[in-house]
């Protein structure tokens, strides 16, 4: 029903949206501001969705402009989209998210940063769901933030069904997450994909997936 994407281009950008149009809708904009540069897609389903808002903020201190906080090494984003479940009238957030690959220190802050950016755009208790590359450990500072600052629960750690598989298979390494917060779902089922296609993998980290039930 919903998906986040990583590392999306322009190029495949019409690619995805030509292939899956019968069914998604998309919200998109690369970090340099533009919609032929990397960014983080949403993709939702749109006969179950309306969608009501929807935004891609930079995560420095300057959201609202392509930048950067000065540690990291390119500049990253989080795009959100607003959505009306259309047979219930409940209301999601969800958003896609790709931290640095510069170390937990800096990942820590853009973490930081996108809890304010979202906080100030829906408030403290709003129903969010963030998916993404955070590339780091669930023995990081950053993943310690969204668990014990944000307050936010990861899918692979508490779904009825759990998948332990790394994420990023070359270095056998879990750094890609679901988070939520379990006041407003319960995870049902988590996995991990590791499908190839004429024998190869789509990319270089597999895609997660999780089954969450809305309270």
């Amino acid at each position: 029903d919903l998906i986040g994407i990583q590392e999306a281009n322009g190029t495949w950008m019409k690619y995805l949206s030509s292939t899956l149009s019968d069914d998604y809708a998309s919200v998109f904009l690369g970090r340099e501001g533009n919609d032929t540069s990397e960014g983080t897609p949403v993709f939702y389903n749109k006969h179950k969705f309306e969608l009501l808002s929807s935004g891609t903020k930079w995560l420095s201190d300057t959201p609202d402009v392509s930048s950067k906080i000065p540690s990291s090494i390119c500049k990253r984003v989080i795009t959100y989209a607003e959505l009306n479940l259309i047979e219930t009238g409940e209301r999601v957030i969800f958003v896609s998210a790709h931290l640095d690959h510069g170390g937990d220190s800096i990942a820590v802050v853009q973490a930081m940063n996108m809890k304010k950016i979202l906080t100030a755009a829906f408030g403290e208790s709003a129903p969010i769901f963030i998916v993404g590359d955070f590339n780091v450990l669930e023995s990081s500072d950053t993943y310690r933030f969204m668990v014990n600052n944000f307050g936010m629960t990861s899918a692979s750690d508490n779904a009825a069904v759990k998948d332990d598989t790394p994420t990023y298979y070359s270095s056998s390494k879990k750094i890609d997450f679901c988070f939520y917060f379990d006041r407003y779902a319960e995870a049902l089922d988590y996995g991990v994909i590791q499908d190839k296609y004429a024998g190869e993998y789509p990319s270089d980290h597999y895609a997660i997936y999780a089954d969450l039930y809305l309270k």
